[in-house]
């Protein structure tokens, strides 16, 4: 009867943390992936030109097969998951403290453009364009940029050469001066 009980009570607990398991890691799912794509980056105001100029971009879905890079994509770190869920908690703390006082202080975004390389991650970058090194339909430019940038010795970010990547015409998005956008809101 007592090896019963506790075999009824063994099976009980490995059923019992199976399930908070399996119950955290939907949970934390879901929450990763609603807080990754256009829809909710865009809720923040001070957002609307950085969306605006990416719906405009090829990365914001302005390409010939309509493929559209979730805003995670490129802004987090791709190099371990750890890593990756680390930087999603600052960046979303960072960003909500950023909503706050922007209400009072309007961030200077066009300044920031030169510290871009904190909010590109070359690893994110890799993950689509993985087998960039090989790529065989590259101007002669380009593919001396890009052997430039997988040399042993590279000190390069992939947004040192392309400084602008998704977001076509911020400058002009955040000076005010950019043409509206014609990609319907999702």
């Amino acid at each position: 009867m007592k090896t019963r009980k506790w075999l009824l009570l063994g099976t009980g607990g490995v059923l019992l943390l199976a399930g908070l398991a399996t119950g955290g890691w939907v949970v934390t799912e879901t929450a990763l992936q609603a807080t990754s794509d256009r829809a909710f980056c865009s809720s923040c105001h001070t957002m609307a030109p950085f969306v605006a100029s990416y719906d405009q971009d090829v990365h914001g879905g302005q390409n010939p097969q309509g493929l559209r890079a979730n805003c995670v994509d490129c802004h987090l770190p791709h190099d371990t998951p750890g890593n990756y869920l680390v930087q999603k908690g600052l960046f979303g703390l960072k960003a909500g403290w950023g909503q706050v006082v922007s209400l009072v202080f309007e961030p200077d975004w066009i300044a920031s453009m030169e510290q871009r390389n904190e909010f590109l991650y070359d690893s994110a970058c890799l993950t689509c364009h993985a087998k960039l090194e090989q790529a065989p339909d590259q101007s002669a430019a380009a593919a001396f940029g890009h052997r430039t940038y997988f040399a042993p010795d590279n000190a390069l970010t992939c947004a040192d050469c392309h400084a602008h990547v998704g977001h076509k015409d911020l400058r002009a998005h955040l000076a005010g001066d950019a043409q509206p956008t014609t990609t319907t809101e999702e």
